[in-house]
């Protein structure tokens, strides 16, 4: 079995783990939860600090971001207000490459993150000793990587891109006659080769909440909806994905579904994503 053919049984078990042993969020009181958000809205002003959450966070993090003048958005957006901000100290409420991501950017302010233990299983799947030597194997592919990796994978890449703008890139990079290491997701990576036509040599990880969506679920809320249209992100299976009526990012599908005309909406993604659909 080639390195590109399946993440290693070792960090398949880490990840399962991980996602195993999360242990549960004890309830707050009401009254206990106004005396945190409180406190936190103290020590954001005293610290001179910016709260900057993902979309997929808690709605109660993504709100309490927007009332204390941060922010809500996908991973490079996220950063890039950070980098904007006048705040020496960026509060990321996500997983450790986004906290990564941020300090890519700001590298002269302090980063912190309330866990982390936060991870992602993009991430923990592209291990960079691992990806680094299938790269290797094949030093006449241009490296393209998604944002969804640590540090030390994106510094690997000839190219980092996101979920926006990977069709984009890779139809440019074909256009040059370059052929393609693509990672770490094989889902997104399908999809762009689908879409492009492009040379692409997948590596095998997924993000375990989309890996998760089945195509015989998504046909049965298709029957109980019938007039529904369908928005799906690209990290989901391609069975899932044909079913589409719009495949995007976080951000892209909060716009369609803006756009769209349809009194209902399935959503293919991680539900925290509902919190901001809720206000467009």
């Amino acid at each position: 079995m080639s390195l590109a053919e399946a993440i290693p049984q070792s960090l398949q078990s880490k990840i399962d783990s991980i996602i195993d042993n999360v242990a549960p969020t004890p309830w707050l009181s009401e009254e206990e939860k106004a005396d945190y958000i409180e406190k936190i809205k103290h020590l954001l002003k005293e610290k001179n600090a910016v709260m900057i959450a993902h979309y997929y966070v808690d709605d109660e993090l993504q709100a309490l971001a927007e009332q204390t003048g941060g922010y809500v958005s996908d991973s490079l957006d996220m950063a890039n207000f950070g980098a904007k901000h006048p705040a020496d100290t960026l509060v990321v409420c996500g997983v450790r490459f986004m906290g990564e991501t941020a300090k890519i950017l700001s590298p002269e302010k302090t980063v912190i993150m309330p866990t982390l233990e936060a991870e992602c299983s993009l991430d923990l799947g592209c291990p960079i000793d691992a990806f680094s030597e299938f790269c290797d194997q094949h030093p006449d592919r241009t490296v393209v990587v998604y944002a969804n990796t640590s540090v030390e994978v994106k510094a690997r890449a000839d190219w980092i891109v996101t979920s926006s703008n990977a069709i984009q890139i890779i139809e440019s990079l074909k256009a040059d006659g370059k052929k393609i290491i693509w990672g770490p997701d094989r889902h997104l990576g399908q999809y762009i080769k689908n879409k492009t036509g492009a040379d692409m040599l997948l590596w095998q990880g997924h993000c375990v909440v989309h890996d998760e969506f089945k195509l015989y679920e998504l046909e049965q809320l298709m029957k109980k909806y019938p007039e529904a249209e369908v928005l799906v992100h690209p990290e989901s299976p391609e069975a899932v994905i044909a079913k589409a009526n719009f495949v995007g990012s976080t951000k892209q599908i909060i716009a369609a579904g803006k756009a769209s005309k349809a009194d209902t909406l399935i959503i293919a993604t991680d539900y925290g994503l509902f919190y901001k659909m809720s206000q467009a």
